[in-house]
């Protein structure tokens, strides 16, 4: 069975906090500093889909811009709501900026309209996120994706030379999972270390603009 069983539960395990989350993409890296100091480049958020009627003027959301140039996703914080007919538009600004989103055109004057809310950011992860950006630079990329064909077709090779040849019977092969685990168990507990980082999702900021995207 080699890594496959390792890999599997991993991929199990992740697509289960994604149903939970409520948002395919939870998991996501600041990589500009307009919500400094609740926010720094590199940092990693958790990102929950919420209603909208539970957002609240105060609390750091993901959202997408209207503007069409921009693709990425922006991290801002609430600082106004507006109520149209029960629809709800929530006005944003980087605590680091000096003029809210809608000044500059991340969304409209109005704000952003709840349909183009992501979620609500829950949990920070200081420093992870600077690993991930490093890991998605193209040539890391192309490296780490032929270290794993490769550890796969050995994995594979060794599964057939430990077939016994007088009765077909598979001999037991020993597989290292443990730096996967690792991997799982450090950001579990990055994340437990990370608390008290929640003080900062609560705080007003002084008035500004300028995008904090997850690119």
């Amino acid at each position: 069975m080699g890594i496959a069983v390792p890999v599997l539960i991993v991929v199990g395990l992740y697509l289960g906090f994604v149903a939970y989350m409520g948002n395919p993409t939870p998991i996501m890296v600041v990589t500009s500093g307009s919500m400094v100091p609740a926010l720094r480049i590199g940092w990693v958020i958790i990102v929950k889909s919420v209603p909208a009627s539970q957002i609240h003027v105060g609390q750091i959301i993901v959202y997408k811009s209207t503007d069409p140039e921009i693709e990425d996703p922006i991290v801002h914080r609430v600082i106004s709501i507006n109520n149209q007919s029960g629809q709800l538009d929530f006005v944003t600004k980087g605590d680091a900026n000096p003029v809210a989103d809608n000044v500059v055109g991340f969304e409209p004057p109005y704000g952003i309209p709840q349909n183009r809310v992501i979620g609500e950011v829950v949990y920070v992860i200081p420093y992870v996120g600077y690993l991930i950006l490093f890991l998605k630079e193209p040539p890391v990329y192309v490296f780490i994706l032929g270290l794993l064909v490769i550890l796969i077709f050995l994995d594979l090779r060794g599964e057939n030379k430990g077939q016994k040849k007088d009765d077909g019977s598979e001999a037991e092969t020993v597989q290292d999972g443990g730096q996967r685990t690792t991997t799982m168990r450090t950001f579990a507990r990055s994340a437990a270390l990370a608390s008290p980082h929640r003080k900062f999702l609560r705080q007003r900021l002084p008035e500004g603009s300028h995008k904090s995207s997850q690119r």
